[in-house]
């Protein structure tokens, strides 16, 4: 396959998906359905808000737009392996259309947590365009051979792959979190966007806000009446558990925080909250929140603002969710570690 008929097979998978989401298709549905059997995280809604996310990229306008804004060398195809992750449904797919749409072999290593979603739209590709069959190899045991690697995880599993595969050209991704900035122009209108980039996939991302940094001017109180809309968390058992769980640290340990009954929000310094707890900070001046950004920069994905004044570019509340292309997990621009591996 030349570079064209790549992205054509993408565009058609797009379209197939885009498709599915709109007809509520019986065979995707029931997909849904045994990914949520498989992993009870994996909500109907947020499988379908997966999948509509997924297709919104696969665009031909986009995928040209984006696969041409680089080089494409002419050599052997390399077999990339990519270990993927399984906190949220079909994570682990732009790394896979990245090694494809180069032009590479695709050795997937998927996640026990999700392999009904993934697997289901790999096939759908190759039902697409069927010499993409030769390309794509599952396994869920031991890699084959590879010539490269791309790994996701966590801070504590990268020491592993760092052991294991620091041998090959490798991307090691570790935890990353994301940051809400609520600034003094911003109005109360924009606060159900930053709830929805909070409450996402139940927060699981990396691409979810964790802390948020409030301007002095916005009452906390104020902000909190605007995720009223996500009470329904309450029926969900796990995330439950866990808010059950943070609640009882902080009652024995005495700690403030404010409670909506679903979420805890705690002042603290720190960026990492835990599942059903979000941490935030008040400022006066923008450039104390810029500053201390700025050096926490290895470990965030997004910086979530209105406006456009960080270090790197934000991301607009309500659309974190939505990635493009172009936005790379950890910073690390994946389709040129490919395209420049030594093969």
């Amino acid at each position: 396959m030349n570079l064209e008929q790549r992205i054509q097979a993408f565009c058609k998978l797009g379209e197939f998906l885009s498709h599915a989401c709109d007809t509520k298709s019986p065979e995707l549905y029931t997909y849904i359905q045994k990914a949520h059997f498989q992993n009870q995280w994996f909500t109907h809604e947020n499988c379908v808000m997966a999948v509509q996310a997924l297709a919104n990229t696969l665009i031909y306008e986009k995928l040209h737009a984006w696969i041409h804004s680089y080089t494409i060398p002419h050599k052997i195809p390399a077999r990339i392996a990519v270990i993927m992750a399984g906190n949220i449904p079909l994570v682990g797919f732009h790394d896979a259309l990245c090694v494809l749409i180069s032009g590479n072999t695709l050795i997937a290593k998927v996640s026990s947590k999700d392999t009904v979603l993934i697997e289901y739209v790999l096939s759908k590709l190759i039902e697409i365009e069927q010499r993409f069959e030769q390309n794509i190899q599952i396994c869920t045991q031991k890699l084959p051979k590879f010539d490269a690697i791309i790994c996701t995880g966590s801070n504590n599993s990268s020491r592993y792959f760092e052991y294991y595969f620091g041998k090959y050209p490798h991307i090691i991704r570790k935890n990353r979190n994301s940051v809400g900035v609520i600034t003094q122009d911003d109005t109360p209108d924009i606060y159900p966007l930053f709830f929805h980039d909070v409450f996402a996939y139940f927060g699981l991302g990396c691409r979810n806000i964790s802390k948020i940094y409030i301007h002095k001017n916005h009452d906390i109180r104020n902000i909190l009446d605007a995720c009223k809309s996500y009470e329904f968390l309450t029926q969900h058992a796990k995330y439950m558990n866990n808010y059950e769980y943070q609640k009882s640290l902080y009652l024995l340990n005495q700690q403030e925080h404010l409670d909506t009954g679903y979420l805890l929000l705690t002042q603290s310094t720190q960026l990492h909250s835990p599942l059903a707890v979000l941490f935030y900070e008040t400022y006066t001046h923008i450039h104390e929140v810029q500053k201390t950004v700025e050096l926490e920069k290895d470990v965030l994905q997004c910086i979530v603002c209105s406006n456009n004044i960080f270090y790197k570019e934000n991301t607009k509340p309500g659309t974190t969710q939505m990635p493009e292309l172009y936005n790379y997990a950890d910073d690390i621009d994946t389709l040129s570690f490919i395209l420049n591996l030594p093969v």
